[in-house]
């Protein structure tokens, strides 16, 4: 993937976080995080404590990929 090409983002994982609640999802396994607008200057109320300020994020599951060696690949296609 080069710098030209852009990721298909579901906008409804748009959620504002302030940094409290950022670090809670950073901690939180099979999540990723990613700033919507690198350049926003201003904040707005946090989405889950609405007590403090943050920016955007879009809040993506991880997706894990099954872990096949190529020896396991191979005993499935040889013939028996």
């Amino acid at each position: 993937m080069n710098r030209k090409t852009t990721k298909k983002v579901d906008e409804s994982t748009l959620t504002t976080l302030c940094a409290v609640c950022r670090g809670a999802f950073l901690d939180a396994k099979g999540v990723h995080l990613r700033r919507a607008d690198h350049r926003q200057l201003v904040k707005d109320v946090c989405t889950y404590c609405q007590t403090r300020y943050g920016f955007d994020y879009y809040v993506q599951p991880i997706v894990r990929k099954s872990k096949m060696t190529g020896k396991e690949n191979r005993r499935e296609t040889e013939p028996a």
